[in-house]
């Protein structure tokens, strides 16, 4: 049977347990609300908004863009190659 003693040890070694258990939950947000500020802070200086529902629509039009670029180097670049392969085609004939 376990005594009154026993039982209030038990307690106090559970509660140190839980006690650092939230002393580290505790400083894991505070260093994840710092990360935030300082990403926020960020986003604020670069792109000129932190908000979530501006950045998302910067990003889908960066991604546009970028589709854009892709396909305009791509025809770029068969251009090129055609005009090269005429070129020869004009010297290797002669």
């Amino acid at each position: 049977m376990t005594t009154s003693i026993e039982q209030f040890e038990k307690q106090k070694t559970r509660f140190a347990s839980l006690q650092e258990r939230r002393t580290r939950a505790e400083a894991l947000r505070d260093a994840e609300r710092a990360n935030l500020e300082r990403t926020r802070e960020e986003a604020r200086n670069l792109l000129g908004t932190d908000n979530v529902e501006e950045l998302r629509r910067l990003y889908q039009e960066g991604e546009a863009e970028n589709a854009l670029k892709v396909a305009e180097l791509d025809y770029a670049l068969t251009e090129m190659e055609q005009k090269l392969g005429d070129i020869d085609r004009l010297t290797a004939s002669r």
